[in-house]
């Protein structure tokens, strides 16, 4: 993928995180009305959701994306395996 491309593909990625962030509050409030959770429990996956934008935004980009305490590659390979698992049922 050419720099310009990557460049461009992680920008969307990087406003999905912005956004993520910006409309947390409402998007955790759907959250916990749509599947039971608790709101305090949906404000904390909004976050993480957030975060995972971000860092697989720096992925794309092809630099080392910054870790936080709630992100990384075995984090994002579990969220995206209990969402899947969870979409089943």
């Amino acid at each position: 993928m050419a720099e310009d491309e990557r460049k461009g593909r992680a920008s969307y990625l990087y406003k999905i995180s912005a956004l993520i962030t910006e409309h947390a509050e409402e998007l955790a409030l759907i959250e916990s009305l749509e599947v039971g959770k608790t709101l305090a429990g949906a404000r904390g996956e909004m976050a993480h959701c957030a975060d995972l934008w971000h860092f697989a935004a720096g992925l794309v980009r092809g630099s080392k994306a910054r870790r936080t305490t709630r992100s990384g590659p075995m984090r994002l390979a579990s969220c995206c395996a209990s969402r899947s698992a969870s979409s089943v049922s």
